[in-house]
């Protein structure tokens, strides 16, 4: 009996196991976007592994995998929300080119502004663009969780996914905003 109490750990215990797990996968993310969906799948298997041994632990298990599911897949809006000032830092040295227009990551394909004939790009830019989109880890990362088509303006990134368009632009005061529009 002394055994089954040492073993069982306390309604209390429990709960701040699932806090402490929240919040360090939070903090994870936070410092390492690019392994969500490691950290996601590794609370689901380290939450379903302890209700199988700690019965109290049931209740906290379906919340954080329901929770956890959720969160996967709204990945992209989390993931825009949290990382829009980066995303707009790595992408605002392209918006002084006004000819492009954008990057298909499906075709990896540079498009240019229909008001200009060509990209009207010096050589050297073109290949470092063209380097960029195709290894740089954020646009590995972007087609990972789903983004299909980036576009650049002056002063405003888009981001293309299947349900939803995300702009990333800067407002008048200078902060990084961020809008989701739903495509139908």
């Amino acid at each position: 009996m002394l055994l089954d109490q040492f073993y069982e750990p306390s309604d209390k215990i429990s709960f701040l196991t699932v806090i402490l797990a929240v919040i360090l996968s939070s903090i994870i993310i936070i410092i390492n976007p690019f392994i969500y969906y490691e950290v996601i799948i590794f609370n689901i298997i380290t939450f379903i592994l302890l209700n199988l041994f700690f019965k109290n632990f049931t209740l906290y298990t379906i919340i954080w995998i329901i929770v956890l599911c959720y969160s996967l897949s709204s990945w992209e809006t989390i993931d825009i929300s949290i990382n829009k000032k980066s995303y707009y830092n790595i992408f605002q040295p392209m918006m002084k080119y006004n000819c492009l227009a954008g990057f298909s990551l499906n075709e990896k394909t540079i498009d240019h502004n229909v008001q200009c004939s060509s990209l009207n790009i010096s050589k050297e830019d073109s290949i470092k663009l063209e380097i960029f989109f195709q290894k740089d880890e954020t646009i590995k990362h972007l087609k990972k969780i789903g983004c299909y088509r980036i576009e650049i303006s002056e002063n405003w990134v888009q981001f293309w996914y299947s349900k939803n368009v995300i702009d990333v632009s800067k407002d008048n005061n200078n902060l990084i905003v961020h809008f989701i529009s739903q495509l139908h």
